[in-house]
């Protein structure tokens, strides 16, 4: 078997029972995904979280 990503320059080539190797590789780029959004906060809910 063989994977490439397509995010970055990993590859990996193996058997089924090395492919946990992928799936810790492609949780990296998970986790740089979710620090990267920012929850959008309305004037409403503003408003109303001051008083």
């Amino acid at each position: 078997m063989k994977y490439k990503c397509k995010e970055c320059d990993f590859h990996w080539i193996g058997t089924s029972y090395t492919f946990d190797e992928v799936r810790k590789h492609e949780k990296t780029h998970l986790k740089s995904k979710v620090k990267t959004i920012k929850p959008k906060i309305s004037n409403t809910q503003n408003k109303i979280s001051k008083k």
